[in-house]
């Protein structure tokens, strides 16, 4: 039966002027549209929806990734079997694959999920800052600009700084420039990324030039 303004989900006719009333209104208004999951703290004063494609998704990628970090540890020039790797991460198991897991192959392990995170975290701002999913660091042009300074520090200008400092300057020097050319309309629309193209463009021409000319084999 359809539920009228005075009569509560329960089925009980509450009064207008009630707080039951009032209290029925206020959880139907913040009920979670389809699709979507309320997560509320009713003490605390918060409420977070969750998509339920969204949750879906995270738990089989979380899987997806234990099961290729044990992979990982069970693999290598002496391969381990999963309940090996295992015992050894929770102190059990004999000494030599305890100190292939844990002082070998886990220090990796860590380090390329902390930069796999920060790859998936620059991504996600740079599409965020740029307002559009086709800004990546090649597109609009910073790698590129890297990649010039850092040949320019080897072969191009005899510039005595490190490759990895040249590599950062430039592709600061790169985005500052994208940003400049695309400064009349902000980071919005295709402007943004049709100034990056052109910036990298010009970047690979002039490593490609020193690459050319350089003498790269003394």
């Amino acid at each position: 039966m359809k539920m009228t303004a005075k009569q509560s989900m329960s089925g009980v006719v509450l009064p207008r002027t009630s707080t039951a009333y009032q209290e029925e209104v206020s959880a139907q208004a913040v009920a979670a549209p389809q699709g979507y999951w309320r997560a509320a703290l009713p003490r605390y004063g918060v409420s977070v929806l969750l998509e339920k494609r969204a949750v879906a998704v995270n738990i089989g990628l979380s899987a997806a990734l234990l099961a290729a970090c044990v992979l990982y540890l069970s693999l290598g020039s002496v391969t381990l079997s999963p309940n090996a790797v295992v015992a050894s991460l929770i102190g059990q198991g004999d000494s030599m694959t305890a100190f292939m897991v844990q002082q070998l192959r886990l220090p990796r392990l860590i380090a390329a999920c902390f930069t796999g995170a920060a790859f998936a975290l620059a991504g996600v701002l740079m599409q965020t800052l740029a307002r559009n999913r086709l800004a990546t660091p090649g597109i609009i042009g910073i790698d590129n600009g890297a990649t010039a300074f850092a040949v320019a520090s080897i072969v191009g200008l005899g510039v005595g700084i490190a490759p990895p400092a040249m590599a950062l300057a430039g592709a600061t020097t790169a985005a500052v420039l994208t940003f400049g050319l695309a400064a009349g309309s902000g980071t919005q629309g295709y402007r943004f990324i049709v100034a990056g193209i052109g910036v990298g463009a010009v970047f690979g021409a002039g490593t490609q030039l020193m690459l050319a000319r350089g003498a790269i084999d003394t």
